[in-house]
């Protein structure tokens, strides 16, 4: 009897550790074509985050750009922004999922293209001012 105990609790432990249970943590990604790696924050499960995105120049004006997040599978637009007098854009309250930031470029008056891009993507648990670049 102690014997046939002895098997049972192997093959319990043989298909606990063949089968182990996945936890899917939610996460949100955000990338660019501009940024070397995309940002990626795990958020409590049922929370969304808030996208906070830098614009930098050396020789022009950041307010008034167009800045579109979408999501990264099928291209479909989440939301456009234009950007506020200080190059900043907030995209509050995006749920969980893989996205990608792009800036809409303008020509200058004198028919040059603007130097403007895209400087960084920080992330937030909504209605936290915690802001970070994520994890990579």
């Amino acid at each position: 009897m102690a014997r046939i105990q002895l098997i049972s609790v192997i093959f319990y432990a043989a298909a606990v550790l063949l089968c182990p249970v996945v936890v899917l943590a939610q996460v949100i990604e955000v990338g660019s074509p501009d940024l070397a790696e995309a940002r990626r924050l795990e958020l409590p499960e049922g929370q969304t985050a808030d996208v906070l995105v830098h614009l930098k120049t050396f020789t022009d004006t950041v307010d008034d750009y167009l800045v579109t997040l979408s999501h990264d599978e099928d291209n479909r637009r989440v939301a456009a922004l234009l950007s506020d007098r200080h190059g900043r854009v907030m995209f509050k309250e995006v749920p969980p999922g893989k996205y990608r930031v792009e800036l809409k470029t303008k020509v200058r008056d004198d028919g040059d293209v603007s130097t403007v891009t895209l400087g960084d993507i920080m992330l937030a648990v909504s209605g936290s001012d915690a802001f970070s670049l994520g994890q990579k």
